[in-house]
């Protein structure tokens, strides 16, 4: 405890000194902290970006070709069939999931009694439920005897089921979809954006007849289950070897069939996101490295301004440990406290932060740090601070008495 009074003595009488000190140490791991936070909120944003659908999936869209091939003109527009669903089921090893899209991009008139609203109606395959993350909260999905009977029912999100029918329970009850009857089955949450909450789905096969689509289909997405980037690739290429084949256009047209790969757009943003993770790491470990120079270069003017002080403790029987000791806990004290003030203040902006940005579509969110890296970095921070003081406490003891106390 008198240690203690003592090393607080030194702090009040030089307090200049130790507010640059400990701000240096402060900022240093400020910095990191914040830092690491934006890494961390950059990742997060990225794993929202493709939170509406499995990241391990593939869309193939119809197009219009831009080449001319095998004699054809460009400008003619593909158009996707039913078969071409089974083609792609059948041929294209890997797939783990997949399913047609029919879709109006206008919205729908539903009605339930005196209710109405605007709404976007997909026919789908039963297995878009995974490549769309789809949570059934009541009910069920599309299934397969749905899509083999052409049975008039759809799938509704909870926004949908609170804005027709309030608190009174919607499975069973029967939508009015611009004069179609239809009958809700189940209840669904999308973990995407908004406007996969406006969506009703129906069985493919019931939404071609009710669009008057024939066999024709929008879209084809799967998803490729474990496969590596590698194989994923592979297998889009494998879809648009299919399909070039079929329709008679050039594997090198950039507008004829659009293919989206989450797996390989995650994979690519991810490891751009990496690279400046380990910049932000870079970059806040010099500035504690910078702080902690500092440190020492303060503690070398503390021994240089207690050299006599130094010099009576030598003459009075301190030893050379005890010396070393007293700069030591200095230091340890000064960067413990003023890396806790860092730390502190930039969990508190993060978390500050944080609750001004949007919850879904931000390029950042949730900037937060682990608890466990930024105590970790704290220690590291104190130790070296400690280091640090070595060669100005080892210098302080190698001081002789004598020209200690000779000293102005």
């Amino acid at each position: 405890m008198e240690r203690l009074f003592e090393i607080l003595e030194s702090i009040k009488t030089n307090r200049l000194r130790t507010f640059l000190t400990g701000f240096s140490v402060a900022w240093g791991i400020f910095m990191l902290v914040i830092l690491l936070g934006l890494g961390n909120g950059l990742q997060n944003g990225t794993k929202e970006k493709f939170k509406g659908s499995a990241i391990n999936s593939i869309f193939i869209s119809p197009g219009q070709t831009s080449i001319s091939h095998e004699g054809l003109l460009p400008g003619r527009k593909i158009k996707f069939r039913n078969e071409d669903y089974d083609l792609m089921k059948k041929e294209i090893a890997g797939i783990d999931k997949i399913s047609a899209r029919v879709a109006k991009w206008r919205t729908f008139l539903v009605s339930y009694k005196d209710k109405s609203a605007g709404y976007r109606v997909r026919g789908v395959h039963p297995d878009h439920q995974f490549v769309e993350k789809t949570d059934i909260v009541s009910g069920r999905y599309v299934n397969e005897s749905d899509l083999k009977d052409n049975r008039k029912v759809c799938v509704i999100s909870k926004v949908i089921q609170t804005e027709l029918f309030g608190e009174q329970a919607a499975i069973g009850e029967w939508l009015s979809l611009s004069g179609t009857q239809v009958k809700v089955v189940g209840i669904f949450e999308d973990a995407g954006s908004e406007g996969e909450n406006g969506v009703l789905y129906m069985p493919i096969s019931t939404a071609q007849l009710a669009f008057g689509r024939a066999d024709k289909i929008d879209r084809i997405v799967f998803t490729t289950g474990d496969a590596t980037l590698e194989e994923t690739q592979a297998m889009a290429d494998k879809a648009l070897d299919l399909m070039s084949e079929k329709y008679h256009f050039s594997k090198d047209d950039p507008r004829a069939v659009r293919i989206r790969n989450n797996y390989e757009s995650y994979k690519r943003i991810a490891g751009t996101i990496d690279i400046m993770k380990s910049f932000f790491w870079l970059i806040g470990v010099f500035t504690i490295i910078a702080g902690i120079i500092g440190v020492s270069n303060i503690m070398l003017i503390t021994v240089q301004e207690r050299t006599k002080e130094i010099g009576i403790r030598k003459s009075i029987g301190a030893t050379p440990l005890s010396v070393v000791s007293i700069i030591v806990q200095e230091s340890l004290l000064i960067t413990g406290l003023f890396g806790y003030i860092g730390l502190f203040m930039g969990v508190f902006l993060l978390e500050l932060v944080a609750k001004f940005l949007p919850s879904t579509g931000a390029v950042i969110s949730n900037p937060t740090v682990d608890f466990q890296t930024a105590i970790i970095a704290l220690v590291v921070l104190i130790v070296a601070g400690g280091l640090a003081a070595l060669r100005p406490s080892m210098k302080a003891a190698q001081i002789k008495p004598v020209v200690a106390l000779a000293a102005d």
